[in-house]
């Protein structure tokens, strides 16, 4: 089951990695409602294709700064380095049949992505690099779209996916002495029941989508949406930050999901979602 919610957005999905040094390097520059970004940093990685399953995808990320190789496996820790203004830059996925191109930058409130089929920037893959050039310009029609201009080039080593392994049962056990853990089946348990100490765990521009007017119906959609009976599976914690491993069930079925958590002041706050 595949979920996003502006409230409680999907969380990072963990892999085993390749090293840092991986960077590959990158010439151009993106422009946001007239403001330049330079962009002089690339990684590149294959990764399972959602929409297309048994198939992979090529992801490029192009960025004004460097980031860590995990992220490029975590979509949602692209998409937040981007909105806390952490990394300006933008992600081309690149799949069998065509392209999905995005900001990921703190300029403006309003999101962009595009889809292109065929793929107008196709990548090149020489001795285990992805090379391409991007030329792109999107004009702002109202007051919410933004105006982009893009010009770049790009090299990077490709990243490969390794997935984790699956939690085992002492992992279990341990996850019953893990604070995150317990901080989040009371979330859930809260969030079932419509009480309100559930929006104590969001950040506060996620809790503003929730806690007014529409909350009933709001909670509502929620409590259908997110899974019941959680058991969490496995417990990291490191950091001030947490990943859950948990399963849960929803309308009958049970689903495997991966929960990021941090640390602010002595919450936990429930920072992502991903089932």
């Amino acid at each position: 089951m595949n979920r996003t919610l502006t409230i409680l957005i999907v969380a990072m999905f963990a892999a085993t990695l390749a090293p840092a040094q991986t960077a590959g390097t990158a010439e151009g520059r993106l422009t946001v409602n007239g403001k330049v970004h330079e962009l002089k940093y690339a990684r590149a990685a294959t990764l399972p294709d959602e929409m297309n399953k048994g198939k992979e995808l090529l992801r490029i990320m192009i960025s004004d700064v460097p980031f860590p190789s995990e992220a490029m496996f975590h979509e949602v820790e692209l998409m937040e380095l981007g909105a806390d203004g952490k990394m300006n830059g933008v992600q081309l996925d690149i799949h069998e049949d065509g392209l999905v191109w995005m900001l990921r930058c703190s300029d403006s409130r309003a999101s962009f992505s595009t889809s292109q089929s065929p793929n107008p920037f196709p990548a090149k893959i020489r001795a285990g690099k992805a090379e391409g050039i991007m030329t792109a310009t999107e004009k702002a029609e109202s007051n919410v779209d933004v105006a982009i201009e893009v010009s770049l080039k790009y090299s990077a080593p490709v990243e490969k996916y390794v997935p984790e392994p699956e939690p085992t049962a002492a992992d279990a056990v341990a996850a019953k002495n893990s604070s995150a853990a317990q901080a989040y089946l009371k979330f859930n348990d809260a969030l079932q029941k419509g009480d309100r100490a559930f929006l104590a765990m969001l950040d506060p521009e996620k809790r503003a989508h929730i806690d007014n007017e529409h909350f009933a119906e709001i909670l509502a959609m929620i409590q259908d949406m997110e899974p019941k009976e959680i058991h969490v599976r496995k417990a990291v914690e490191k950091g001030g930050s947490a990943t859950l491993w948990v399963t849960g069930k929803s309308h009958g079925e049970e689903h495997k999901g991966k929960i990021a958590m941090s640390l602010e002041g002595k919450q936990w706050i429930v920072k992502n979602e991903e089932w």
